[in-house]
């Protein structure tokens, strides 16, 4: 009996020194900005233990506080919905840039928050860092006035959360980064061009995303550009190379599947595939399953608490989702439960 605990006991260093060699060589890997080499990449340790975290999907769109995060590209694209909504409950001429005065973040403490999620069992939370629209939540030289600090809370929304996260010692802070801006001219004429231009990329996108890794050093950094551009407009896979090679966050960031058309449920650290995925079998690669704590994916005032996911709904989807080697990301569109009574906004 002694013989074979010792036996087990040899077997699971040795298991342990090998997993830690696989660990370390990993880390002495040079990654070529191809697919084939990027997707080679191991899952860091963090994540495959963390199984569950909160998506924080607040933005300026919060304050209409009808649910819509893609609202400004509605108002862009002519929606009647959008353009009878700002005409019933704004001044006549109110653009969507104007509501930027009305995101104060008056409720927001992010200790508060970390403490809630952590309480929660979440082991890692995603903010927005930049939506479809282009507002930054965080102090960017890249976006000037149109931004946390210079309009509207007049604070560094991204900064705050990531030192409550660093200060509480367990969770992980992630960052999510929507790379198009339906507002910006410089987007706009790489779109008329049909993206065989990037002027947007070289001169918005990658500084963004270098000033965001180097200054905040992010656990995650969620990517939302699977939309009407390729992957080779953003230069995702030079990105990529450099963020696991070079940045700060080179050996311990993690990163989802979402940098350009192709790449989708393809290529990336980790699969999204789509919201709410949960294919509920068990999986060759690691996804996570983004899924919403109530019916829509932003603020909306006409939620109440029995529209929310209850603890058990919650618990269930978590067994489930992990159960076929995947994590759950729940959106918590920024709603107190006090709030929710009351169809107060956050705003």
């Amino acid at each position: 009996m002694k013989l074979f605990s010792a036996l087990v006991f040899c077997s699971v260093i040795l298991l342990s020194h090998q997993l830690e060699l696989k660990q370390d060589a990993s880390k002495l890997t040079q990654y070529t900005p191809d697919w084939k080499s990027l997707d080679s990449r191991p899952i860091p340790k963090w994540y495959r233990d963390a199984k569950f975290g909160i998506f924080m999907h607040w933005s300026v769109f919060s304050v209409t506080g009808i649910g819509r995060p893609d609202f400004e590209l509605l108002l862009e694209r002519g929606d009647n919905r959008a353009l009878s909504y700002m005409k019933e409950n704004y001044a006549p001429g109110t653009t969507y840039s104007d509501l930027c005065k009305f995101f104060t973040a008056k409720y927001f403490n992010a200790t508060k928050w970390v403490d809630l999620f952590e309480n929660a069992g979440a082991r890692y939370v995603v903010l927005i860092s930049k939506h479809l629209e282009g507002f930054c939540n965080w102090d960017t030289k890249y976006s000037e006035r149109w931004n946390s600090v210079q309009c509207g809370p007049g604070r560094d929304l991204l900064k705050e959360l990531h030192d409550a996260v660093r200060n509480s010692g367990v969770m992980k802070f992630g960052v999510y980064h929507g790379m198009m801006d339906v507002l910006n001219s410089i987007f706009k004429n790489d779109q008329r061009n049909h993206f065989h231009t990037n002027d947007f990329v070289k001169r918005k996108t990658t500084p963004q995303l270098h000033e965001i890794i180097n200054n905040y050093q992010p656990d995650l950094l969620w990517s939302d550009a699977d939309y009407d551009a390729p992957w080779e407009y953003w230069n995702s896979t030079e990105f990529l190379a450099w963020l696991y090679n070079d940045s700060p966050v080179k050996d311990t960031v993690v990163v989802n599947d979402r940098w350009g058309i192709g790449t989708h449920c393809q290529h990336g650290g980790y699969m999204t595939c789509k919201d709410n995925y949960n294919p509920q079998v068990l999986q060759p690669k690691h996804f996570e399953c983004c899924t919403r704590a109530g019916n829509t994916w932003g603020y909306s005032k006409h939620d109440d608490i029995q529209d929310i996911m209850t603890p058990t709904q919650v618990i269930t989807k978590l067994i489930q989702v992990c159960s076929h080697q995947s994590f759950t990301l729940l959106c918590l569109p920024c709603l107190h439960v006090s709030q929710l009574k009351s169809g107060t906004s956050l705003s």
